[in-house]
């Protein structure tokens, strides 16, 4: 009512739908980003050491499949092996969970835009 008094709702409208890259993240964007990242610590907590080795160096590392084989002294297709595990453990763990569909579906949907996300607020 005060903004509509002023007559500046209009503004405030025009800001918020022009969307834009350069917008602020909501607070409510920020606890749904918060929650997703959660879920893959969650599902990443599940691992064997080994998996979680490999799922450490790949997406936090940053490291390419070819040189996490030279450090673990493995071949680039047991790096791959490893890794396809580690995924699929953690893509059942989360499926096994009951979570908002919204949630589900975005964590699901792209796992590594997630996990690398972790790395980015490092």
């Amino acid at each position: 009512m005060y903004l509509r008094r002023r007559g500046t709702s209009d503004q405030l409208v025009s800001f918020a739908s022009s969307g834009g890259s350069d917008t602020v993240t909501t607070p409510t964007g920020l606890i749904a980003r918060r929650e997703e990242q959660g879920l893959i610590l969650r599902a990443f907590e599940q691992l064997s050491e080994e998996q979680k080795m490999v799922i450490e160096l790949f997406y936090w590392g940053g490291m390419a499949v070819a040189e996490i084989g030279q450090v673990l002294l493995l071949s680039v297709s047991a790096v791959t092996s490893r890794l396809s595990r580690a995924r699929g453990a953690m893509r059942s763990f989360l499926e096994s969970l009951q979570l908002r569909e919204s949630a589900r579906h975005s964590v699901l949907s792209d796992m590594d835009r997630w996990a690398r996300s972790l790395r980015e607020d490092g």
